[in-house]
């Protein structure tokens, strides 16, 4: 309306309403789809991707015809004419106008998208910054509960977790997603499935890694298996919360984590440089609860340590096939 308000009073040549009307539809409708088709391929997996990317090509070469159909065949039998019978037609110069408004349509929509993403980013920014805060109070008001959680909190790889404030959009999701899983490991008897359990256990190798520098753990894993049984919460992560009060974590002396899958079972070894912390926690290597865990479980299972000179080393077994 208000388009049609200024040709009304500031054009010499007289445009009629409908036909303002029907270009602004075109526009918005152009402009509206491609934006959606952009903003739809976003972390999208590929075949989303294709098939957007295929639904603006569609879109792209049928433009022309399209138009050309609504404007000399559709729209004057309604009475709603785009040009002059007077005049000697220019398909050339028609086209080019269409181009550029095609063009144009493309660019309102990249600038759609682009508002899109930076009103994303910012309450996605927000949202981290808020789970953030509410994890932290909760760790901050649990974390001298128990003996593993006290191991977690209490030295500066624990107040990195509760006070650094990591600029890193990745480092936040991780200790948030970190910070929540802490809670869900105080329970004896919950069991998740082994590729679950997995994510966590990265997501705590790349926390330590951020702390203690890239080269500090040497984390490896060979997943052979078809199918394993829910393994109980926290059990992949013992080994390296042993760690964090008797061992040097450095990049001069890193923590080696293998983790072996296959159809027997799962074996998990991890060696480090002994070095107990004692003025900071009790002396002990403090597994009661993983195996408090692990008798939880129906198949066998084996945790062993040992102590070589200065080296530390814990070897765990879960034998799938084998039944209590």
């Amino acid at each position: 309306m208000l388009i049609g308000g200024v040709n009304y009073f500031r054009n010499d040549v007289h445009i009629p309403f409908e036909q303002i009307m029907i270009t602004v539809a075109l526009y918005l409708f152009y402009c509206v789809t491609i934006s959606s088709l952009i903003v739809g391929a976003w972390n999208q997996t590929w075949t989303r991707i294709a098939a957007n990317v295929m639904i603006y090509l569609f879109l792209t070469f049928t433009f022309i015809p399209f138009i050309d159909f609504l404007v000399h065949d559709f729209l004057p039998r309604f009475e709603i004419v785009f040009f002059d019978h007077t005049l000697p037609e220019d398909n050339e110069a028609f086209r080019a106008r269409l181009i550029s408004g095609y063009v144009t349509v493309n660019a309102f929509a990249g600038i759609v998208c682009l508002g899109y993403a930076a009103i994303s980013l910012l309450r996605e920014r927000r949202q981290l910054n808020s789970d953030l805060k509410l994890y932290r109070d909760r760790a901050v008001g649990m974390k001298y509960t128990s003996h593993f959680l006290a191991t977690i909190f209490i030295g500066r790889f624990g107040e990195m977790l509760i006070n650094k404030v990591p600029k890193d959009k990745r480092a936040k999701r991780d200790i948030i997603q970190f910070l929540a899983y802490l809670f869900e490991v105080e329970h004896p008897a919950k069991i998740n499935p082994l590729l679950e359990e997995l994510d966590h256990l990265e997501c705590f190798v790349r926390l330590l890694k951020m702390y203690y520098g890239d080269g500090s753990i040497a984390y490896d894993q060979e997943l052979n298996g078809k199918l394993c049984p829910d393994i109980p919460t926290g059990v992949l992560f013992f080994p390296l919360e042993n760690c964090l009060k008797h061992a040097f974590i450095s990049v001069d002396y890193p923590v080696r984590y293998t983790l072996l899958l296959n159809d027997q079972g799962l074996v998990v070894t991890c060696q480090n440089t002994w070095s107990p912390k004692q003025d900071l926690i009790k002396s002990g290597t403090g597994f009661a609860l993983l195996h408090a865990k692990l008798a939880q479980v129906d198949y066998l299972s084996s945790v062993e340590t040992s102590l070589n000179e200065d080296t530390f080393s814990v070897n765990m077994k879960l034998n799938f096939n084998e039944v209590k």
